[in-house]
């Protein structure tokens, strides 16, 4: 189907996302009435609405192409009212009780969130709303939470927060951005990526799996029973991460490491370790794979997705890095070296580039169900692991207007999984020094192993908790 003015063709990037929203809670410190809040909140989302439309839409099942194959898409009424933010009360929590313990995500009560567990079935004539958002005041009248969740079919964590953005630009009394006249997304990716998928068109499916191992035609093997697992949210230091990248510099590593390599590398040489010294211990000889999120905009091209015209659909790729257990066992600054660089070559320009996001488009758009894809790492076997990073996503510098102004903090909802980590938000030192800032992580790992990474030297040497 080709787009139209009430219908937003969902892309292969897009399928690939779990049917899930993206949901973030951003609290305030104010003791302002909601009442106005709300009502400037609104009108920013209502002029955010008419600029982009399909935020007032649902998702639906569709078909495309000439086999009808399985496809999503948005659907709005031109004539209907655009999402609302509703008033979600008061909650008992204390904002300075709470902001003072770092609004951990499990001390967040459920009436913090306005969506819990997966929306609702996606079929041909019902689906889950594209956004929902609400606003609610702490039990002290000390500070407020609003909440916003934009569905995963729809947008990465990067098109979240550009949309965040342009609600913000759109508040009465801030700048307000005006969007260049855009097409839809699926032709806006396609034409992108027209010259990188031309030469791929001509290749199998089994090609193209076998260059991407981040993916599967095989689902996961579920454990016939799952253990207890926890989350866990802890602050690292900047100058801790810079004194490693600066040992690891005086060893082999063949690139300077970034600060987010380093403090990957370091995640999963950790956890690694705990997990090797656990209850159900795999062997060093096995290997892990850690499956890192990369923002593709830029690898697309730098006018593929700029500040004037935001690109808000999905564009996660992900790269994936290899290593023996025993190899990530090891510490010290030259085994530290070769885990970075392993993670450096893995997600590096050269390798996840226009031409890998076109092959990872053309995988789903071969496939007779994009269903039929599943992630190639192990979920379930305490192997391998995700790290998804919004470091550099600015929602502390995010200026709400009166009555709100900057976020306090920024939080997802508590989830238990094991082998996941979220790199959050960065809170930038206002002085410009990066050594002062401090990195929050969230870890989600069996609560067994989680016991064991937080009695580990390296990790105790690193990390503060919240």
């Amino acid at each position: 189907m080709a787009d139209s003015p009430n219908v937003e063709v969902l892309t292969p990037l897009d399928l690939l996302m779990p049917k899930t929203y993206v949901q973030a809670l951003l609290t305030f410190r104010t003791t302002e009435s909601t009442t106005p809040i709300l009502k400037s909140l609104q009108a920013g989302l209502d002029l955010t609405s008419k600029q982009v439309p399909w935020i007032s839409g649902r998702i639906f099942q569709a078909t495309s192409g000439l086999g009808g194959a399985p496809n999503l898409e948005v659907r709005w009424d031109v004539n209907e009212n655009g999402p609302k933010v509703v008033d979600m009360g008061t909650i008992a929590e204390s904002y300075e009780t709470l902001s003072a313990r770092g609004m951990l995500p499990e001390a967040l009560p459920a009436g913090a969130w306005l969506v819990s567990g997966l929306p609702g079935e996606i079929t041909e004539t019902s689906g889950p709303r594209v956004l929902v958002a609400g606003l609610f005041r702490f039990g002290d009248n000390q500070g407020v939470g609003l909440c916003v969740g934009i569905h995963h079919n729809c947008v990465d964590g990067t098109g979240f927060a550009e949309l965040v953005r342009l609600w913000v630009q759109n508040i009465p009394g801030s700048e307000s951005l005006r969007l260049d006249p855009a097409r839809g997304r699926l032709g806006r990716l396609s034409e992108a990526l027209s010259s990188d998928s031309e030469a791929k068109n001509a290749r199998s499916t089994e090609s193209l799996l076998a260059s991407h191992p981040e993916y599967s035609t095989a689902p996961p093997t579920f454990p016939s029973s799952f253990p207890a697992c926890t989350s866990k949210s802890f602050t690292i230091p900047m100058a801790r991460i810079q004194a490693h990248a600066q040992a690891v510099a005086g060893g082999d590593s063949q690139t300077p490491p970034t600060t987010n390599n380093v403090l990957c590398a370091l995640l999963w040489s950790c956890i690694t370790r705990a997990r090797l010294q656990g209850s159900e211990a795999v062997s060093p000889f096995a290997s892990s794979r850690m499956a890192m999120a990369v923002n593709g905009r830029p690898r697309i091209g730098s006018e593929f997705s700029t500040t004037e015209n935001p690109y808000l659909g999905n564009v996660v790729i992900y790269s994936l890095s290899q290593l023996t257990s025993g190899e990530l066992r090891s510490e010290g600054s030259d085994k530290l070296a070769k885990v970075c660089n392993t993670i450096a070559i893995s997600s590096a320009p050269s390798t996840v580039n226009s031409g890998y996001v076109a092959e990872v488009c053309e995988l789903v758009s071969k496939a007779p169900d994009y269903r039929g894809i599943f992630v190639g790492w192990d979920l379930f076997q305490s192997r391998d692991l995700t790290i998804t990073s919004w470091a550099n996503l600015d929602f502390y510098g995010m200026d709400f207007g009166e009555g709100l102004g900057k976020p306090e903090f920024i939080r997802f909802p508590y989830t238990e999984a094991d082998g996941v980590c979220i790199i959050l938000p960065r809170r930038r030192a206002a002085a410009g020094d990066a050594s002062d800032e401090m990195i929050e992580v969230v870890v989600m790992l069996r609560m067994d192993n989680m016991a064991i990474l937080e009695e580990d030297e390296t990790w105790k040497s690193l990390v503060v908790r919240i």
